[in-house]
């Protein structure tokens, strides 16, 4: 079984460490592994038939010949963030009680305002006044509300994939509506969210006022998206992760000394990572991710092409960790 052949291997590696100071307990890192494999991992929806969660680490640490880089990409899970299902269904609850909510009750309810009795009905009856939307097909306003129990509000639209989309969804809005509140599961550089929210912006009525929350936002896009594309569009995320807990070309002068290692794998690797699949695969062009995110993130939906390519991507030369379902660009 392969959890037999990780552990054999773990022990192994343990017992060649001749200096205590580069000690590291493998061993008891794959028993974190294979807790998470058990309780958490196995959320993960893509290609969840094709083998247990240990068999796919074992394939992936036997992409590399040497032991040091075995070892270096079994050292990378403790800076990739797993969000399970739990967690995702948290952060769209967080998404109404930490952000949304308070941006509708503007100005700041007093302390008494909050603990009148009828203060949930006038917040569900405020919110009502605004559009709810999903950015792209990967969010879900629907989970959004159930979470939150919003009930009787108006029926989330799509606002994607493009700016076109975009300009007829706006269009097809009743009048006087107060606003709209837009969602995301996951920003990387903010590119597309970008032309999408910019064709609010331009067709959305004076009036309105513009929310939008990303349930995960790389700080790399929040800045492209609050410094180079949105006037009046609010960008409050409620989970930013750092430029330095990503693994970009360039390193990052706060990022662990793990990612030096990683870095030259990711180069050395590239062309075998890369390599196109079957005529129905669209691959990464980045092995860095899309536009260089350098992203080590995967939630129980999908692999993001923000995160890096040899943990997602599968080719004839290369087998991943996580396997990412794509959906191919037509030319």
């Amino acid at each position: 079984m392969a959890r037999a052949r990780l552990y054999t291997m773990m022990r192994e590696w343990e017992q060649q460490i001749t200096d205590h100071r580069d000690h590291y307990d493998f061993t008891n890192l794959l028993d974190e592994i294979a807790y998470q494999a058990d309780a958490r991992f196995s959320d993960y929806i893509q290609y969840q038939q094709d083998r247990s969660f240990l068999m796919c680490l074992e394939e992936w640490l036997e992409n590399l010949p040497k032991t040091a880089h075995k070892q270096a990409l079994l050292k990378l899970f403790a800076h990739l963030v797993f969000i399970d299902d739990d967690q995702m269904t948290a952060l769209y609850r967080d998404a109404f009680r930490r952000v949304i909510g308070p941006w509708i009750s503007l100005p700041t309810p007093t302390i008494d305002e909050m603990l009148a009795p009828n203060y949930e009905h006038e917040q569900r009856r405020t919110l009502s006044k605004f559009q709810i939307a999903a950015l792209t097909e990967s969010c879900d306003p629907g989970l959004l509300l159930k979470a939150s129990d919003l009930t009787g509000l108006p029926r989330p639209i799509l606002l994607g994939p493009t700016a076109q989309h975009a300009k007829a969804a706006i269009e097809q809005l009743p009048s006087g509506m107060a606003g709209l509140i837009a969602c995301e599961d996951i920003i990387g550089t903010g590119k597309q969210a970008g032309k999408i929210l910019k064709a609010v912006e331009s067709h959305a009525p004076p009036s309105w006022r513009i929310l939008f929350v990303p349930l995960i936002a790389f700080e790399a896009g929040i800045e492209n998206l609050t410094k180079r594309h949105l006037k009046r569009t609010s960008v409050q995320p409620v989970v930013v992760l750092p430029s330095a807990a990503c693994l970009r070309r360039d390193p990052n002068p706060k990022e662990p000394h793990l990612f030096k290692m990683i870095r030259g794998l990711v180069k050395s690797t590239a062309e075998r990572v890369l390599r196109v699949d079957d005529e129905f695969d669209d691959p990464p062009t980045d092995p860095f991710g899309y536009e260089d995110s350098g992203g080590l993130i995967v939630t129980c939906h999908n692999a993001p092409n923000n995160t890096l390519p040899l943990i997602h991507h599968k080719s004839p030369e290369w087998r991943p960790l996580f396997r990412r379902l794509h959906h191919k660009e037509r030319q």
